[in-house]
């Protein structure tokens, strides 16, 4: 008898059918887990970039004087409010929308993804 060694063409034409149908339900599944993590880290990125913005609105030393040593400072502490200076908000997610409103001017940004 003959010692028979390797794969037959149908053998192999079965395993590239198998690897091909595993590769069409991963691939989109994969690229939808990534844009789904690259959309979160950028909603992230914008609310900890608002929140350094409140933080200096809130923060700010807005008539020349000094802060306050201990505690946080709110903007009453200065003499003033710190929403007639500057307002921000996040108008929507689809797209991102942020609009940054000052006494005398609106500036709005869209940031899409």
């Amino acid at each position: 008898m003959l010692d028979k060694k390797g794969f037959t063409l149908v053998e192999l034409l079965a395993v590239i059918v198998i690897l091909a149908v595993i590769l069409a339900i991963a691939v989109p599944g994969i690229s939808n887990m990534t844009k789904s993590a690259k959309k979160s880290a950028f909603e992230d990125n914008v609310k900890l970039i608002i929140k350094g913005i409140e933080y200096a609105i809130l923060n700010a030393d807005l008539e020349g004087t000094a802060r306050p040593k201990t505690g946080a400072a709110n903007a009453g502490d200065f003499g003033a409010n710190a929403s007639d200076y500057a307002s921000f908000s996040i108008d929507s997610l689809d797209p991102i929308t942020i609009s940054l409103t000052g006494q005398a001017e609106a500036v709005s940004l869209v940031l899409v993804l």
